[in-house]
């Protein structure tokens, strides 16, 4: 019986460390991936970045060729206006794709704090099996030695039998 509660005890514990390194595995995978989302979206970012570097330079030379379009026909105003929408719907849009990124990253922040919850969770839930598993031991201890406590009051009770048996004899004589 203290061999199979023994086993039993190991296996628990077995059960529970595959459990802790599977969580583990799985926070250091979603880790793993935030980073790389995080890597993603920085290399978006910087991309946006060049293309939005690279439309403020296209458009500054349609300015510059505006610019000298305006000196031959006089219409500075109506040139002027054109530029400031173009340069408004660029910022427009890179306001845009800012935001679009921004929600990205909230998304995972969301979602690496419900992960570390869920971590926490299983930890504690760890913590109150262990609990468990050494009252577990201890009423096995117990058990155990009971056991041996009323084997001991067996063989205590059947040699006083004998000696009692003795006795009678001897008093009866035979």
């Amino acid at each position: 019986m203290n061999s199979l509660a023994k086993q039993h005890a190991e296996e628990m514990q077995s059960l529970m460390a595959a459990n802790k390194r599977n969580h583990e595995d799985d926070i250091e995978q979603l880790t793993k991936a935030h980073t790389e989302q995080m890597k993603a979206f920085e290399e978006e970012s910087n991309i946006v970045k060049r293309q939005f570097e690279n439309l403020l330079t296209i458009k500054d030379a349609e300015f510059d060729e505006l610019n000298k379009r305006l000196k031959n026909v006089g219409n500075i105003e109506a040139l002027h206006q054109a530029h400031n929408a173009k340069i408004a719907e660029l910022e427009a849009a890179h306001a845009r794709a800012l935001e679009e990124k921004d929600e990205k990253i909230k998304n995972t922040t969301m979602e690496l704090k419900w992960i570390e919850e869920e971590n926490d969770q299983q930890e504690a839930k760890i913590e109150t099996q262990n609990h468990e598993l050494e009252n577990l031991r201890k009423n096995n201890e117990e058990l155990i030695e009971s056991t041996k406590m009323v084997d001991d009051l067996r063989r205590e009770n059947e040699r006083l039998r004998e000696e009692n048996g003795k006795m009678f004899n001897m008093i009866n004589g035979h």
